[in-house]
């Protein structure tokens, strides 16, 4: 009896060891159910660049820059929070997620960017975004038509500045038809919302963020696996994400494009990796024809990482 007692008293004791242990394990399992961390109260602190590689000059320009430089376009710390409950602007309730920045490059002192707002959803089948503001109206959209004047160009579209080119990566700030959009004091509405990642996780499922045969453009995103990631917030269990675009809509994935989410059901967002090859730097001719030239050509890596969060 006494035996049989103490290899009870053994085995509890060893059950409640083994429960504290998992417990204070910092990796949550990923399983296939998935809803997005919004609650009011959440808040995440992000590091974001973006960098210029592999430049090469045509060889009779006057500019050279080595093949092997890598050369800042923006950098930031980004400051994310669920800040609000919207019951009023659409026809369901949503969450409204602040994103400010400051600017971390050559700056003294650290600039303060203009912040931005965007209304989410969470619902049975996905994370929906329904619309982006930003303060003093919209940021200016890239235009298909190279015009002069123009600082970047990539595959038919003209950019004006890299917050441009940010926006229209992540399928924020796309011309899109009237029919799609609808633009009020400094509001972008989508219609339909955008489905931002779509639950429950499923490996290979394949989903479209935006397809717009009109403006002639198709983003989608699908999940690859999972994987484990350590950034400086910590060590998360996260779906791999990975992003395709179609920017002709002739319905073939474009191949000179990559781009990656690792996103912790727990955490949300902990790091997203874009790539785009063959991005054109310009400039106007200094002849009297004032034409656009070609100064160099070069790969865009965007880079968002999270430093830290507190979540609920």
């Amino acid at each position: 009896m006494i035996k049989i007692l103490s290899r009870t008293l053994y085995l509890i004791f060893l059950s409640i060891s083994l429960l504290e242990i998992s417990c204070n394990n910092p990796s949550t399992p990923v399983t296939e159910d998935f809803s997005y961390p919004l609650r009011l109260g959440n808040k995440w602190e992000y590091t974001y660049t973006m960098t210029g590689i592999n430049y090469r000059v045509p060889i009779n320009d006057s500019v050279f820059v080595p093949k092997d430089t890598q050369l800042s376009l923006g950098s930031s710390k980004d400051f994310v929070s669920v800040d609000g409950v919207d019951s009023t602007s659409f026809p369901v309730v949503t969450f409204v997620i602040r994103d400010s920045s400051v600017v971390t490059g050559d700056s003294q002192p650290p600039i303060q960017n203009i912040a931005e707002n965007s209304w989410y959803r969470n619902t049975a089948d996905g994370l929906y975004k329904y619309a982006i503001g930003f303060a003093g109206g919209p940021l200016a959209s890239p235009k298909r038509a190279t015009a002069a004047g123009a600082v970047y160009r990539f595959k038919g579209w003209s950019f004006s500045s890299s917050g441009e080119i940010t926006n229209f990566i992540a399928g924020d700030l796309s011309p899109f038809s009237a029919k799609q959009i609808a633009a009020s004091a400094g509001i972008i509405t989508y219609n339909p919302p955008r489905v931002i990642y779509r639950y429950p996780y499923k490996a290979a499922a394949i989903w479209d963020v935006i397809n717009s045969i009109a403006d002639s453009i198709r983003i989608a995103k699908q999940y690859v696996n999972k994987e484990s990631i350590t950034t400086p917030g910590g060590i998360f269990e996260c779906y791999k994400v990975k992003w395709f675009w179609d920017l002709n809509h002739d319905g073939i994935w474009d191949t000179d494009q990559e781009g990656y989410d690792w996103v912790s059901p727990t955490h949300g967002l902990v790091k997203r990796q874009l790539i785009w090859r063959n991005f054109e730097e310009t400039a106007i001719s200094n002849d009297a024809s004032n034409t656009v030239v070609v100064i160099a050509k070069f790969d865009l890596v965007e880079d968002y990482t999270l430093l830290s969060a507190v979540v609920q």
